[in-house]
């Protein structure tokens, strides 16, 4: 049997209006509503408790409207849809794709940075989530982030930088600590500097580097260790020395290097003072030891006796000689080069200080 069009079309509109009236009420008679959101069942879709009902029911999301579990939402009716128009929850953050959480990819941006940044000064971030390849569990992020405190109290910069997790798929683990800065870019007004600061910089054998326009490149070593000057009293008063060889120098500690790379070379620098016991016969020479090689850095003829004089000098470790690897018992070193025996004292007192210093540098 064949109906006529209208008759079909208002059996549609009355079904409709019931299915309407039984999901929102009274609220089915505005074409506009409220509700709570249940959970999400797509990208444009969800399930929501209309006000007025204790039934959810499925209804559209706009493609725009970001929502969660939860959330209050205002919702209009389109054609016989209820959709999700809105929602009266303030977003703090933003998570791209859709509906990813921890331990997926994901990108975020907010206000709300993990502890571990904000102990290290950075409020603001926007972040990119990294999983294990293999496990599929994060392990921790890349960040971009301003601080107005980075390395001073007010200290403007942004902050390029990233976190692994000490335990993998526990985002709680990470402190303070883990957050490493692969460089920064600091306010040109305050401090007019872009700083390689916890990373080592390296150029591939295919990437090419020049400077244009009469432009400056510097480069600032890293100190890798140093004994510092030692303040008068940490000498035996008259601590002399007569031997022709190097020895170590009394009261100055061993230390420990590490060198981190096989090509690179050693800056070395020495200070140290005392006087001779006899005049026009002594030659005194100040080394660095290191790896059981002496490298003689400073050297002084002393023409009056009796007479206090400084001994200063650098001296350099060629890219390649020393391997990469820790350097234990450098020590600081002083010899009679001419003049040792037959009475012949160099002594350093209280009234000196000495020091020395190893840096690790580009070849």
């Amino acid at each position: 049997m064949t109906y006529p069009d209208e008759l079909l079309r208002l059996i549609d509109e009355r079904a409709d209006a019931r299915i309407a009236a039984f999901a929102g009420g009274a609220a089915a008679l505005t074409g506009a509503t409220s509700g709570t959101i249940n959970y999400r069942t797509g990208s444009t879709t969800c399930m929501v408790t209309l006000d007025g009902s204790a039934l959810a029911v499925p209804v559209k999301v706009f493609g725009d409207v970001e929502v969660m579990e939860g959330d209050r939402v205002g919702l209009v009716r389109i054609g016989s849809e209820w959709t999700v128009v809105g929602t009266f929850t303030r977003r703090r953050s933003i998570t791209m794709p859709d509906e990813t959480k921890t331990g997926e990819q994901r990108m975020q941006w907010g206000a709300d940075t993990p502890p571990e940044l904000q102990s290290y000064g950075l409020t603001v971030a926007m972040i990119a989530f990294t999983l294990d390849s293999v496990t599929g569990l994060e392990v921790g992020y890349f960040f971009i982030a301003v601080s107005n405190i980075m390395d001073s109290p007010d200290s403007r910069s942004l902050v390029f930088g990233n976190v692994s997790y000490p335990t993998p798929g526990n985002p709680a683990s990470a402190t303070v600590s883990e957050v490493k800065t692969n460089f920064q870019m600091d306010m040109f007004a305050q401090f007019p500097n872009t700083i390689f600061k916890d990373h080592t910089v390296a150029f591939w054998t295919n990437a090419q580097f020049g400077l244009v326009n009469n432009s400056r490149l510097e480069v600032k070593a890293k100190l890798v260790t140093a004994s510092q000057a030692l303040v008068p009293g940490n000498f035996a008063t008259n601590t002399g020395y007569t031997s022709g060889a190097y020895t170590n120098v009394v009261g100055i500690p061993t230390v420990t290097f590490v060198k981190g790379y096989d090509d690179t070379a050693l800056d070395l620098q020495v200070h140290g003072a005392g006087y001779a016991n006899v005049a026009n016969v002594l030659t005194v020479g100040l080394a660095i030891l290191i790896n059981g090689v002496d490298y003689t850095c400073g050297v002084l003829a002393f023409n009056p006796a009796n007479t206090h004089f400084p001994i200063s000098g650098i001296g350099r470790v060629a890219g390649g000689v020393l391997p990469a690897g820790s350097y234990s018992g450098t020590a600081l070193r002083v010899a009679l080069l001419i003049g040792s025996g037959g009475g012949n004292t160099f002594t350093m007192d209280t009234n000196d200080l000495c020091s020395f210093r190893v840096r690790e540098v580009p070849a």
